[in-house]
Parts: structure tokens; sequence; C-alpha cells
């Protein structure tokens, strides 16, 4: 799966990178954001190979594509 995001401001093409907890969305125009985050990891119930409830939410909340970006 390919993302292809814009920013909307002046056209530029948006690249994300991830590293400690911080998030980075960059644009080839020269703008940028960074982002505090947490790094959480997926994990399996042992009796299921369903997603944890945390997991469900999150698609809920951010739609069934989250699934295949996760590789499950």
């Amino acid at each position: 799966m390919t993302t292809v995001m814009t920013h909307q401001d002046d056209g530029g093409d948006l690249s994300v990178f991830a590293g400690a907890d911080q998030i980075l969305f960059a644009c080839n125009k020269g703008h940028y954001w960074i982002l505090e985050a947490a790094v959480h990891e997926v994990k399996h119930r042992e009796d299921s190979p369903a997603p944890d409830m945390e997991v469900e939410s999150m698609v809920d909340n951010f739609g069934p594509d989250l699934i295949g970006a996760l590789g499950m």
C-alpha cells in the first residue's frame, strides 16, 4: 500500500519519518512538522489471531486500512 500525501497549502509532496519519540512530516517545499509520540506494539492474544482491543479501537478511529498498514 502506497499513500501519497500533499501539503494543501503549496501542493508539495509530504514524507513521514519516525524516530525515537518523534514523528516528522517534511514537505519538499521547505515546511515541516514535528509531533511528539509514544511507541506501541501490536500484540495478539495467545488464544486468538485477532488483534487486541486497542487495535480494534484504532480501526474505529482511523479506518480499516490501518490493518494492512500494521502488517496484519
